[in-house]
Formats: C-alpha cells, sequence, structure tokens
C-alpha cells in the first residue's frame, strides 16, 4: 500500500515536471489571491520567479504593480522592462501591443505613461527613435506575430507618422531596416536590457 502510494506520488509528479503547465498556473492563481488580500511579502515573490521564467500574466501583473506603486515602490522603468519582454511575446494579440504600447508612449513622453495619474514624463528625455520603433512594431505586428491586433495596428501608423516628421531621413532608414531584421523572437538577457534599441542603434 504504502509502495502504490510512493509510486502513484512519483507518477503524478513525473506528470507535473512533463507538462509543467498546472503547476505554474496554481503558482500564480495562488499569487494573485495573495495580491488580492494584501499579503505582498509572498505573492511578489513567486511572481517575480513566474515572471522570470517566462509567464506572460506574472509579468503583467507585475509591470502593473511597478507602475501604479501597489506593494513596491513605483518604478516605470522597471514596469517598462516587464512590458518590453512581454513585447517579445511571438503569439502577439490584444496583451502584448498594449505592452508594445506602453513601449512607445514611455519613450515618447519621455518616461511618462499614459492614462491620468501617470502622465510624469520629461521632455528632455524623450526619445523619439525608440519611440518610433515601437509605433513601427505595433503598425508592422502582421509580418511580426502569429496574431494581430488590428486597433493597434492604426494607433502604430499613426504614431509612427507623427513621429517620421521630428527624425531625420537617414535615422527612420536605419530604424527600417533594424525593424526589418527585429524579431520578437529575438534573445533578451534581461528586462532592462529589452529597452535596448537592435542592432546597436544608439539613441541620441
Amino acid at each position: 500500500m504504502v509502495l502504490r502510494a510512493r509510486l502513484t506520488g512519483l507518477a503524478c509528479a513525473l506528470a507535473c515536471a512533463l507538462c509543467g503547465v498546472a503547476p505554474a498556473r496554481a503558482d500564480l492563481e495562488t499569487a494573485l489571491e495573495q495580491l488580492e488580500r494584501g499579503d505582498f511579502a509572498r505573492a511578489l515573490p513567486e511572481l517575480q520567479a513566474l515572471a522570470g521564467a517566462g509567464d506572460v500574466r506574472a509579468r503583467d501583473t507585475l509591470a502593473g504593480l511597478y507602475l501604479k506603486g501597489v506593494g513596491v515602490e513605483r518604478d516605470v522603468t522597471e514596469a517598462m522592462g516587464w512590458y518590453c519582454l512581454i513585447a517579445h511575446e511571438r503569439r502577439g494579440g490584444p496583451q502584448v501591443m498594449r505592452a508594445v504600447w506602453f513601449l512607445a508612449e514611455y519613450f515618447r513622453t519621455g518616461g511618462g505613461v499614459p492614462g491620468p495619474g501617470y502622465a510624469d514624463g520629461r521632455p528632455e528625455n524623450e526619445n523619439p527613435l525608440r519611440a518610433y520603433f515601437w509605433f513601427s512594431v505595433m503598425a508592422a505586428q502582421q509580418r511580426l506575430y502569429e496574431r494581430v491586433d488590428e486597433r493597434s495596428v492604426i494607433l502604430g501608423k499613426i504614431g509612427a507618422n507623427a513621429l517620421g516628421g521630428v527624425l531625420l531621413e537617414e535615422e527612420k532608414v536605419a530604424l527600417g531596416e533594424a525593424l526589418g531584421r527585429w524579431r520578437p523572437t529575438r534573445p533578451v538577457a534581461s528586462a532592462a536590457a529589452c529597452l535596448d534599441l537592435p542592432d546597436g542603434l544608439v539613441t541620441p
């Protein structure tokens, strides 16, 4: 009886190890429940671990917490790093494009983000090159991602066209070439490194 129980437990463990999905989902749901109760001390380490392992919902949740300063010290740059990793999800769709839009607006406004209460960017930190790149990613998502969010394609084109007027022609050409080589599947070492432009492009 004891041996059978052990073998049953081993079989369950092996099944979980092979699929890897159910335990992670359970851990995420537990972390989200802890967040709702305000138990940040338990929820945050679990979310960090899941986000580091690639869980998109965990990354999105962490980004939102850092963006609003809920349970953590507010850190917009940290939030953008997590959104940037979400932007590298090949599947695409509304959630991924929302992250790309946050990135574009962050660089367009010099560190600010969309929405009431978060428009705290500084003109001296505005980075039209990076903003143009991420708006262009939105506009070109049909080529880059598996799923297309039509509304954000339009937003991307509007944003890129608006910024195109402040860029030099050679800058637009260089960014267009970089976008042609860029793929959401490119290796990214960390959330911070993700915010760098691809192919060694340097911003002013």
